[in-house]
C-alpha cells in the first residue's frame, strides 16, 4: 500500500501546530522555573550581583546583610517598610 503526496502533507501539515504547542509548553516550563528560583534567592542573587558591583566600584562590601537591612539603613532613620 503505497501512500499518497496528499497524505505527508497532511500529516506535515498537522504535527507542525503539534510542534508548536510543545515548544511553548517548554518555554512556559522554563519561564515558571526561573521565576521559582528567583523568588527563593532573589536576595541572595541581589546580594551578589550587589557585593560585585560595589567591588568594581571600590566601595565597602555589606553582603551579610540582607536588602530590607540595607534598605532601613538608608533611610532617614524611619522604617520605608513596615511589615
Amino acid at each position: 500500500m503505497k501512500l499518497s503526496r496528499k497524505h505527508y502533507a497532511r500529516k506535515r501539515r498537522t504535527s507542525g501546530g503539534q510542534a508548536i504547542l510543545e515548544y511553548i509548553i517548554v518555554i512556559a516550563l522554563v519561564a515558571v522555573a526561573a521565576l521559582t528560583v528567583l523568588g527563593l534567592f532573589g536576595d541572595r542573587i541581589r546580594g551578589l550581583i550587589s557585593s560585585s558591583t560595589k567591588a568594581i566600584g571600590g566601595e565597602t562590601d555589606d553582603s551579610n546583610k540582607s536588602s530590607l537591612e540595607q534598605l532601613r539603613e538608608t533611610g532617614n532613620g524611619e522604617d520605608p517598610i513596615n511589615f
